[in-house]
């Protein structure tokens, strides 16, 4: 929980209304699950629930999509485990996004210029019968 120390609760004091809106912008920039109510003199840290049921899904699906844009991936349970993630198209990008070809990836390893040599065996392959 977090309290407004100095001031009040209407005007709580210059430092910690710097803390609440520096808290504020790093839930919403991160689009973490969380949320700040006032709660009389109090400050409460509340998380949001991102799980759905499949019946809530349905029967709210415009918010769970925007849930979704604004807050971050959105779980959907089946029987209490979860089924399905719905997530925002610029965080699937973001995640599903290629950093290189293969190539790439072995130019950049560190074993390149190491002088590990491997050696491969010269006999064929056994015949196995099945």
């Amino acid at each position: 929980m977090l309290k407004a120390v100095y001031g009040t609760a209407d005007t709580p004091a210059p430092r910690v209304m710097m803390v609440l809106k520096g808290l504020k912008t790093l839930i919403t920039d991160r689009k973490l699950p969380y949320e700040i109510k006032k709660e009389g003199e109090d400050f409460v840290l509340y998380q949001v629930s991102s799980n759905w049921t499949i019946a809530d899904a349905k029967a709210r699906f415009s918010e769970l999509v925007t849930d979704a844009q604004s807050k971050g991936p959105q779980t959907i349970t089946k029987h209490g485990h979860p089924a399905a993630i719905v997530v925002a198209p610029d965080e699937w990008e973001r995640k599903t996004k290629r950093s290189g070809s293969l190539a790439d990836f072995f130019a950049a390893s560190p074993l390149r210029n190491s002088g590990l040599e491997i050696m491969r065996r010269k006999d064929r392959a056994q015949n196995i019968e099945l």
